[in-house]
């Protein structure tokens, strides 16, 4: 799966999840919720099954995705689990203490769910890292309402 421009890949050579933010839906809303929602894809490829869906993910929540893989870079034993308020994504990141890295993938849309799991090494945290980093820098998080 190739991507160009802001994305989050999770790899395992063979099952591969991308989420990728495409812009704000409500910009102009007065409502503070409604402002950080971001229109996003997600797309699965997991052992030729591929497909593609859109959620909402807060600004914050991907802020909050970025200090959770932190935390599973500076300790390999780290677990968390990771779901969107608008639901249709969840993830479940445990890390054996080793290096490696499984996570519980769940997509769900209307009345349908996958479920997967993708296994990773630390390697890919810093490049997971960066990309949350500047996804943050472009779709910023109110700090006034939020402590992260």
């Amino acid at each position: 799966m190739e991507y160009t421009g802001l994305a989050l890949l999770f790899d395992s050579g063979g099952s591969k999840l991308l989420i990728k933010p495409h812009k704000y839906q409500f910009p102009e809303s007065t409502c503070a919720d409604d402002r950080s929602c971001i229109y996003t894809t997600v797309r699965i490829e997991v052992k030729g099954f591929v497909g593609r869906y859109a959620v909402t993910i807060r600004d914050v929540e991907f802020a909050l995705l970025c200090k959770e893989l932190k935390c599973c870079y500076a300790d390999l034993k780290y677990e968390f689990e990771f779901s969107i308020m608008e639901g249709g994504l969840r993830l479940y990141v445990k890390g054996d203490g080793l290096g490696h890295f499984l996570v519980n993938v769940v997509c769900e849309q209307d009345d349908l769910r996958l479920s997967f799991e993708i296994i990773f090494d630390q390697s890919f945290f810093p490049k997971m890292i960066d990309d949350l980093e500047e996804i943050n820098k472009r779709y910023p998080y109110n700090r006034k309402r939020f402590s992260i």
